[in-house]
């Protein structure tokens, strides 16, 4: 139940009505005091209920948590894997509901250590998992005889990837070839299952947190003690364990990396990124993976504190003295390769920030989503980034993801890369001290959240052809553009097509059928697939492309104006039709005759929609950018 606020009006009390909201959703409050939005008290230590968008606001706020963390808008953020902000407490994971629980193969890379490998077989057994899994014995050259028998009389698979021991990541590589399953977990057999539901907690957040890549458990050392919460690279080194400080509260966290002693990776990740580079022997194979999910595929790892095991670290290692020798050569190695590869990239992240500078976190711009995904991508990399504005207010869309910082320009002083979007914040960015200036115009590579746009269409009608246009704020040569086609094709077919348009702000446009003024890039979504054809007629050179991707996304059909700029990514026939003004009519007659055509134009742009998402765009801004480490 809401509590209302008690308003005072001069002398007079009284009671105002909240207006009634689409959505109601919980939301925790753990300031510790009272806390008011409006209409609505959120008392201290409970949940409390309050409107949607009141909710998608206070969820980047760390004083709270959001209950029904996969909200309306939000389900949407979390179908592909965006939950706001880089911590979530475990209560809130632990009460969401999963819908389908993955399947795992569990895959332990073992040499010799009969001990070792018995204590880990006879503690797997206490693991309680909903879903299908099991276990993958990956025999690493083993070479003692009682560890041979433990393999073979075990109920579970073995898979013998070499005669003498090779590097963990060729092992792992070796080991999963050809593997099927959701999720594979490695697992190393110095661990033990002191809990039942390990396996449980990592499973519900990689598939609660669909952008999650990699996740790693809460591991302990025998006497109790915390061995790992998380991985962190700090400037001039590689892998380090994140300190964990006594009694502090524990959260599920995005990290750098984990430990590849216990850590979950989804198996299509996996494929994506061809395993684990073998370049690495032993140790850094774990945060090479991590850094190469995140800078080229836009995904996440995080710490998954209710996964605990115990981990005896090193016990292999440290089982012989040829072993102990052999492993630290190879750990030797591998921090070379480690540092030459993506020493740049990390001594840039532990230290240093990125400020993107917009005139007004506004969703209407094509620009300012643009930036904004640009930033959302960096803090997947692990790399600190602000988007400062002229008022410092939160982006308005609230079903777009949001990772990143925001602040008003006054508090900009310095960075290490500082971006300016659009001509109106470069004389701004020029004045901010800063190692390198940037900026971020219309010809720059463009990325788009397909989720967004992407959903089931209705049952398409013959009757009437729906024509979609973007409404414009001006009179210039843009808008005459739009109302002339407006006006042929009433003239066309009369009442068999519909002229709509669209426009977050302005209010109406009163030569189109009907105007929408939608709220949020999901609702802009829902009209492309309510519609037969975009029509987008900007002739501008340089005109930014986002509109027309995320139609083609929606499985929208596109016709566009020729200009150089499209040359890199619209194919005419082939993912959209390309016009000038005295070839729109045709080219929207060729739509409605022609089935085939419209099937075809319909495939090639969901193709050149998914080569332009940020889980491929994002790679070119972090190599060219931050310095990722690109090769292969």
């Amino acid at each position: 139940m809401v509590n209302k606020l008690l308003w005072r009006q001069g002398q007079k009390n009284r009671r105002d009505e909240p207006p009634a909201p689409a959505r109601m959703v919980r939301v925790w409050n753990a300031s510790g005091v009272l806390q008011a939005h409006g209409f609505w008290e959120l008392p201290p230590g409970q949940w409390t209920e309050v409107p949607e968008d009141l909710a998608m606001r206070l969820a980047n706020d760390p004083m709270y948590e959001v209950g029904d963390a996969l909200l309306s808008g939000k389900a949407q953020r979390s179908a592909s894997g965006f939950w706001c902000g880089d911590k979530v407490r475990p209560a809130v994971v632990q009460a969401a509901a999963v819908e389908r629980w993955p399947s795992a193969a569990i895959a332990v890379p073992v040499f010799d250590c009969p001990a070792l490998l018995s204590r880990l077989m006879e503690s797997l057994p206490r693991t309680e998992y909903a879903g299908e899994w099991r276990v993958l014995w990956i025999d690493n050259g083993s070479r003692d005889e009682e560890t041979r028998r433990l393999l073979r009389e075990s109920t579970h698979k073995t898979v013998k990837v070499a005669d003498k021991p090779v590097g963990f990541a060729e092992a792992i590589n070796k080991g999963l070839d050809g593997a099927e399953a959701d999720c594979f977990v490695l697992l190393n057999q110095d661990c033990v299952v002191t809990r039942s539901d390990w396996l449980s907690a990592l499973m519900r957040w990689m598939e609660l947190r669909r952008n999650c890549a990699v996740a790693g458990a809460r591991l302990l050392f025998p006497d109790g003690r915390v061995q790992h919460c998380g991985l962190t690279v700090p400037k001039g080194t590689g892998g380090a364990h994140r300190i964990e400080a006594p009694r502090a509260e524990v959260y599920y966290e995005r990290v750098q990396a984990v430990t590849g002693a216990c850590m979950a990776l989804r198996a299509s990740t996996f494929r994506a990124l061809g395993g684990f580079s073998e370049a690495y022997r032993f140790t850094e194979e774990d945060v090479d993976y991590s850094l190469r999910a995140a800078t080229r595929l836009g995904q996440e790892t995080w710490y998954v504190p209710d996964a605990v095991l115990v981990h005896e670290a090193n016990a292999v290692r440290e089982s012989a003295e040829p072993v102990r020798r052999r492993v630290n050569e190879w750990a030797n190695r591998s921090f070379e390769v480690f540092r030459t590869r993506w020493g740049r990239f990390v001594d840039r992240c532990a230290g240093g920030e990125v400020a993107i500078i917009v005139p007004k976190n506004q969703g209407t711009s094509a620009l300012c989503r643009l930036a904004w995904g640009v930033a959302n991508h960096f803090v997947i990399c692990g790399q600190k980034t602000t988007v400062y504005s002229f008022d410092g207010q939160p982006p308005d869309d609230p079903h777009f993801p949001v990772l990143f910082d925001n602040k008003p320009i006054d508090a900009l002083g310095k960075a290490d890369v500082v971006i300016s979007a659009g001509q109106a914040t470069e004389r701004l960015a020029a004045r901010v001290s800063a190692e390198t200036r940037l900026a971020l115009g219309c010809d720059a590579s463009v990325g788009i959240y397909n989720f967004l746009y992407a959903g089931a269409r209705p049952a398409r009608s013959r009757q009437p052809f729906k024509v979609l246009l973007n409404a414009t704020q001006t009179v210039e040569e843009f808008e005459e553009a739009q109302v002339r086609i407006a006006a042929v094709l009433h003239r066309k077919w009369g009442d068999d097509v519909h002229v709509n348009t669209f426009h977050r702000r302005l209010p109406v446009c009163v030569w189109s059928d009907t105007h929408y003024r939608p709220e949020s890039s999901s609702e802009v979504g829902g009209l492309y697939r309510q519609h037969d054809l975009l029509i987008y007629c900007s002739a501008v050179e340089g005109a930014n492309p986002t509109m027309p991707l995320e139609a083609m996304a929606a499985g929208t059909p596109v016709i566009l104006y020729s200009t150089a700029a499209q040359a890199d990514w619209a194919e005419d026939g082939v993912n959209c039709l390309v016009a000038d003004r005295q070839s729109v009519l045709q080219r929207v007659e060729r739509l409605l005759t022609n089935d085939a055509l419209r099937e075809k134009l319909v495939a090639g742009g969901l193709a050149t929609a998914k080569a332009h998402d940020w889980a491929v765009v994002g790679a070119v801004y972090a190599k060219e950018v931050l310095g990722a480490w690109g090769g292969v």
